[in-house]
């Protein structure tokens, strides 16, 4: 086989154009401070890359969502832990009012107002809200009957009339 000066020229030009190719694409991804600057550049880097990038954004969804759960309990906790402060007042209150002889009127009215005023703070406990959402959520057939407060007060002649719709 007979090797001409003209083949050795080209076989070199090819040879310098492959490393100037080279030397760009690494020039490139000096600038860009990247690796991989088109997908084609590299389709397995490129699939790993979006990879760890969903699993970044997993990452950082997940510890929302525990952000999300503590605040959450915290809330339901000390609500729960207030409304149990309320019914230990309201049975102390009911075990004083019920005790013969040692409340006057003014006494046993007082104390019909402080219940009043207990239940009156058991049902904002019961309707308090984390953002616009219920702590206590409640059916849509309940927000659909008595609005968007699940928990309304009643009078004692709404609950008996209830009582008896459900049981008739």
């Amino acid at each position: 086989m007979r090797i001409t000066q003209r083949a050795v020229a080209l076989t070199s030009l090819q040879g310098l154009n492959r490393n100037l190719d080279a030397v760009g694409k690494l020039q490139q991804q000096l600038t860009s401070g990247r690796l991989i600057n088109n997908p084609s550049d590299s389709p397995t880097g490129t699939n790993r890359a979006m990879q760890t990038r969903a699993d970044q954004a997993a990452s950082a969804q997940q510890a929302r969502n525990i952000g999300d759960a503590k605040s959450w309990l915290e809330q339901t906790d000390s609500t729960l832990q207030e409304m149990l402060d309320t019914g230990r007042r309201i049975r102390d209150l009911t075990v004083q009012g019920s005790s013969t002889g040692s409340n006057s009127d003014v006494s046993a009215q007082a104390i019909a107002t402080e219940v009043a005023s207990l239940r009156e703070g058991l049902l904002s406990l019961a309707n308090r809200t984390i953002g616009t959402r219920p702590l206590f959520g409640y059916r849509k057939y309940w927000a659909h009957k008595l609005g968007p407060a699940p928990f309304l007060p009643m009078t004692r002649e709404e609950i008996q009339k209830q009582v008896i719709d459900q049981i008739g």
